[in-house]
């Protein structure tokens, strides 16, 4: 009988303090990997879904793949320094951040002149439509979610301008998931701690 396998990818909410949701599934499986990061944008999870099926090679019998995105402004990056990917958040937050305005002078013109609410709907349609797809092609069980209310990208679109075509693209997001609802906002509803990540609770 082959190994079954659990394989889980997101930001902090699904890592923080080595404790997260996937912890309470890892017990049905013989062997559980997090690949989540705190600050992770949907590209980098992407990035790191793809680099981890090129190691573990994801099958259709026995493993499971669960994916939840992240907020759909953070940006990640590759630089050439002692990190391999830079994952600070959001990028209006992380912008206005003392750490930004010290140690990145580059951030704030390139979030004002080259980064947009389009960039960031069409970049994270690109993650979740690749990781979908190569594991529908590959008839592998997963579960997408998503951690962060993302919906403005619809109610606002017009004040953040995009496009229908935009619109389209965050709407195709959604149809994705396999639960609608954030993270966040299923932890509202039922009462529980809003502040900081998730917890035992």
């Amino acid at each position: 009988m082959s190994k079954t396998r659990l394989f889980a990818f997101g930001c902090s909410f699904t890592v923080q303090n080595g404790l997260s949701w996937p912890n309470w599934l890892a017990p049905r499986f013989d062997e559980y990997r997090n690949f989540a990061r705190g600050g992770a944008s949907n590209m980098y999870i992407l990035h790191s879904f793809m680099r981890a099926d090129d190691e573990f090679k994801f099958q259709a019998n026995g493993d499971h793949v669960v994916i939840m995105l992240t907020g759909f402004n953070r940006f990640s990056w590759l630089a050439n320094d002692e990190q391999d990917w830079h994952t600070h958040g959001d990028l209006d937050t992380w912008t206005e951040s003392q750490d930004a305005q010290e140690n990145y002078p580059w951030v704030q013109p390139f979030r004002d002149q080259m980064w947009s609410a389009r960039m960031a709907v069409q970049q994270s349609w690109l993650a979740a439509r690749t990781m979908k797809q190569l594991l529908i092609d590959r008839a592998c069980q997963h579960t997408l979610l998503m951690s962060l209310d993302n919906s403005h990208y619809i109610t606002d679109a017009k004040l953040l301008g995009l496009t229908s075509h935009d619109v389209k693209r965050a709407h195709e997001i959604y149809s994705m998931l396999d639960y609608k609802q954030s993270f966040n906002q299923f932890r509202i509803q039922r009462g529980f701690s809003t502040n900081g990540h998730p917890d035992t609770e």
